[in-house]
């Protein structure tokens, strides 16, 4: 019962501070929205990528010699013997299939059996030289799915850098808000309220703004979203496509994080509340 107390008085209390409020959870917003867009950017850009690989044949492999000083090295003729011998393999074929030229050889297209892991015979090729190297589409992917990642990364970071920002601003305004209720503070202490319950209702507040933010934050991310058909229509690409794909899972954890971070953010003024002593605090003017 008091601990819903606390938190309608929670809610009440950031009414009364509107301009403050909103100005506080808009700077946690900015950063939500940055996070959030870059997950969505994340999960459209995997989901495209996935889409433009299914229909690759993921059984081819291309195998070729070591890159030294920029060049291509040539596979040895006994290597490439050994190649050409395993039973996993099948339409093997030379940059080179004439008899005389056989010595250049420095790259060889292979498929692997339908029913064989194209992975497993990657490895078993890479074993049989140091001078040798292997893609598959599984190559290739990943490759994609790493810059993908690195982007993604790089807009996270961003958008942690406005939260970290936004961290101070909670603190400046939750530090304001104890000197202008010192009065009420020692009022509720001296009607029996506890410290910890004084502390609670200041968390309360700050987890309010974090929520408040990242909602904001999440909203303002969706609403841009809805543009995925003019970004395919200006990047080009087939109908359909959306590399904005907001997962609200991804959406709820954010909030719920950044709710743990404003609370986080509103411990020192929160506990500077709760160790107000109610005699000194009625007699502040």
């Amino acid at each position: 019962m008091l601990k819903r107390y606390i938190a309608a008085r929670a809610v009440k209390n950031l009414r009364q501070a509107k301009v403050r409020t909103i100005l506080t959870a808009l700077a946690i917003a900015v950063g939500a929205t940055t996070i959030c867009l870059a997950l969505a950017a994340g999960n459209g850009g995997r989901d495209y990528i996935n889409n433009i690989m299914k229909d690759k044949d993921t059984q081819e492999l291309t195998i070729h010699g070591e890159i030294d000083g920029g060049e291509m090295k040539t596979i040895a003729p006994e290597l490439e013997a050994k190649i050409r011998s395993l039973p996993e393999l099948t339409k093997v074929q030379t940059d080179v299939e004439q008899a005389e030229e056989i010595d250049d050889v420095r790259y060889i297209m292979a498929t692997v059996r339908d029913g064989v892991d194209a992975r497993e015979v990657q490895k078993e090729i890479e074993a049989l030289s140091d001078d040798i190297v292997t893609n598959s589409i599984y190559d290739t992917q990943k490759s994609l799915f790493d810059s993908v990642n690195v982007a993604q990364w790089g807009l996270i970071g961003f958008g942690a850098l406005a939260v970290i920002a936004s961290v101070f601003g909670i603190i400046n305004t939750q530090y304001i808000s104890v000197l202008e209720r010192t009065r009420q503070i020692g009022l509720m202490k001296a009607l029996g309220m506890k410290r910890r319950d004084v502390s609670r209702l200041f968390r309360y507040e700050a987890a309010w703004i974090g929520f408040l933010g990242g909602a904001i934050g999440v909203v303002v991310a969706w609403l841009i979203s809805l543009t995925n058909p003019l970004i395919t229509s200006f990047l080009k690409l087939e109908d359909g496509v959306r590399l904005l794909q907001i997962d609200f899972l991804q959406a709820m954890v954010l909030v719920l994080c950044l709710m743990l971070v404003s609370v986080l953010s509103g411990w020192f003024p929160a506990r500077k509340a709760a160790k107000l002593d109610p005699i000194e605090a009625l007699r502040t003017e």
